[in-house]
């Protein structure tokens, strides 16, 4: 398997308004997919191209992305690796994070909160 590097920035998309002053609702996995089951992975890419064009081209509701590191998200027991698709070789996913269901909740929340922590900077979309 593929390894991303320990200084390789990492990029989450903020797909909600709020997501910019509730940092952590970004890292939280989603309770349950549109087949019903939940998220088990924290899609992310492994380079942002911050443009207008990008943002339209690729998705209708992104506000721009949070950066952190590789290694920041490994201190804290997770991992981060590969998950190309056909149509973005960059993404990649968070990978260990406690299932956000009745049972973790508090951890689920607790981890997500230390990944808002590692957020070293947020690139907004241009409008």
């Amino acid at each position: 398997m593929e390894i991303i590097p320990p200084h390789s920035p990492i990029y989450r998309a903020i797909k909600s308004n709020r997501w910019k002053e509730k940092k952590p609702s970004a890292f939280l996995l989603r309770r349950q997919l549109a087949d019903g089951k939940p998220e088990e992975e924290l899609s992310v890419i492994t380079k942002a191209d911050c443009t207008k064009e990008v943002c339209f081209a690729k998705q209708n509701t992104c506000f721009g992305e949070f950066k952190l590191l590789a290694e920041h998200i490994r201190e804290l027991g997770l991992d981060v690796v590969p998950r190309q698709l056909d149509d973005n070789p960059y993404h990649a996913a968070i990978i260990n994070l406690p299932l956000y269901t009745e049972e973790n909740i508090k951890e689920a929340e607790r981890i997500a909160g230390l990944l808002a922590k590692k957020v070293l900077s947020i690139q907004l979309r241009p409008k």
